[in-house]
């Protein structure tokens, strides 16, 4: 409600200074409609408001709704366009319908999260091929300004040689300085993601580490991921020498998610075995990749200090929680071990690997940081399982429920998710836990769906051969057996699966450890129907 200076008399400018105010100060869902003028406030017989007649006036009112809107569309066809059309789909697929984004519209107000600023600078790289920051984002949250930064990094990119693999140079940002000025316990030193980036760490500088310096290294990739040609080895070679020669500061900590919590590990035993005591490392959920890949190990054990007689890496390792049974993750603590690394665990109730790097998450687990930086050689106060709010989350829970899913679960689930595409990392427990509802209706959509969306996910072909063999369609499993292999060639597990095994779902909560990314699995499910 609003009561204008006597000398308003102009209402159309009023309307417009109005909605003007509101577009600044409120988010678009809270932008009102509509504003109606009235002469007096109407009253009941009590002298108090009539609600009901205000009502009445507002339907009744002849002016049209504030549908116009003086404020700039991108241009068709333009970079802007592109970018908002970007942010509209990344926003309906968390529930939000954002409309046609103006070119002044702030990206948050529309209802996007620090979170989907990551999620967009991965966007960019994929549609431009050229490498945005996400506190780049963060800091630039209209469209015209974020096109405009695109637009100088594709400039910058166009004049620059193509990067030699062999000689990357390393770039350095400051994500944060310590939040208290002069009191900075050291540096947290985030090496690169897959990328070549460091997107998550912008979560960690927002919600953790206050008493530390957080500084990210990036390397220009060209398009190739880190573990592809050694790029790994190289870059973490370098970035131990820049900490060795001065030009980085020393590490009060590393930090990373995924390969770059690998090499922050990497990087702190090569320092180690030239002479510097151990960096506590903080892993965002990244495995011990030297023995898992093919080479790795060869490539860096003549360069690790001798484990007999150095000091061993300390690390805090925040990971997914495995469900009951049911395997979602890498089991992180048992791949570590070999590597004698002294380890501290915290924990997260999700099947997305990169919930481990939410916000509540590390806000859950910012005193366990303080902690084990502080001092790592100690066993650090550890905070219970981080429980997290969506998709992923409910999955875990379902996963880890004493009982499979009802129909209804997986009906209300399915129903919730976004028209785009589903994220991969949700796919397979999603498809899992879709089957064992028994409901063959909702098992033969959700496989079909993932298989719609990617021809080539074998899980989801594997889930309805499966599923029509255990309910006597032999005839359309086997033309779908075909259509498989005609695809991708040869597969004896698919086509055996052409048959059905009449064989029942064994229990839910015991028994030996199930992988749900295996064709075990998926049997298992299809038990049901058995």
């Amino acid at each position: 409600m609003v009561e204008p200076s006597p000398a308003s008399t102009d209402r159309v400018a009023l309307r417009t200074a109005i909605l003007a105010h509101c577009r600044d100060w409120l988010p678009r869902a809270a932008i009102p409609a509509k504003v109606v003028f009235i002469d007096a406030m109407p009253t009941g017989g009590s002298g108090k408001k009539s609600h009901r007649a205000l009502v009445a006036m507002l339907e009744e009112d002849s002016e049209p709704a504030n549908a116009a809107d003086d404020r700039a569309l991108p241009e068709p066809g333009t970079l802007e366009a592109t970018i908002g059309s970007m942010w509209a789909e990344l926003l309906r697929g968390n529930g939000v319908d954002a409309g046609p984004i103006h070119l002044s519209d702030d990206v948050f107000c529309l209802g996007a999260s620090s979170l989907d600023t990551i999620l967009m600078a991965e966007r960019i790289e994929r549609a431009f091929a050229i490498r945005i920051a996400d506190d780049e984002l963060f800091l630039r949250t209209t469209i015209a300004d974020q096109a405009a930064l695109i637009r100088a990094a594709m400039t910058e990119c166009a004049a620059e040689p193509i990067p030699d693999h062999t000689h990357r140079t390393i770039r350095n940002h400051v994500i944060r300085t310590a939040r208290r000025a002069g009191q900075a316990r050291g540096t947290a030193i985030s090496p690169p993601g897959i990328g070549g980036g460091a997107p998550y760490i912008g979560i960690v500088a927002a919600n953790a580490l206050d008493d530390y310096d957080i500084l990210a290294c990036t390397i220009p990739l060209a398009g190739k991921p880190l573990t592809d040609d050694g790029l790994w080895f190289e870059t973490g070679r370098a970035i131990a020498g820049q900490i060795l020669s001065g030009q980085l500061p020393r590490p009060a900590v590393l930090i990373g998610f995924s390969i770059a919590g690998w090499m922050g590990w990497f990087i702190d035993r090569l320092l180690v075995a030239a002479g510097a005591d151990p960096t506590p490392v903080i892993n965002l959920d990244g495995g011990a990749l030297h023995l898992s890949r093919e080479g790795w190990m060869e490539r860096i054990e003549p360069l690790l200090p001798a484990p007999d007689t150095a000091p061993p890496a300390q690390m805090l390792l925040v990971h997914r929680a495995n469900p009951g049974r049911f395997i979602v993750s890498p089991r992180l603590h048992a791949d570590w071990a070999p590597a004698g690394t002294r380890i501290e665990r915290l924990t997260v109730r999700s099947v997305v690997h990169t919930d481990c790097c939410r916000p509540e998450a590390i806000r859950a687990f910012s005193e366990s940081f303080a902690a084990f930086t502080s001092d790592p050689g100690r066993p650090c106060p550890l905070e219970p399982h981080a429980s997290l709010s969506g998709t992923g989350a409910t999955l875990f829970e379902m996963l880890d429920s004493p009982e499979p899913p009802r129909g209804s679960e997986m009906r209300d689930l399915l129903g919730a998710l976004p028209a785009a595409r589903i994220e991969n990392g949700i796919r397979i427990p999603l498809l899992f836990l879709a089957v064992c509802t028994g409901a063959a209706e909702i098992a033969l959509h959700t496989a079909r769906r993932l298989s719609a969306e990617d021809p080539g996910f074998r899980p989801a072909v594997y889930a309805e051969v499966a599923i029509l063999s255990e309910l006597g369609r032999q005839e359309v499993a086997a033309a779908r057996v075909a259509e498989w292999i005609s695809l991708q060639g040869a597969d004896a597990k698919m086509q055996a699966r052409a048959d059905p095994r009449r064989v029942a779902a064994g229990s839910w909560t015991a028994g030996a450890d199930l992988a749900l990314s295996s064709d075990a699995a998926l049997d298992f499910a299809a038990g049901v129907f058995a």
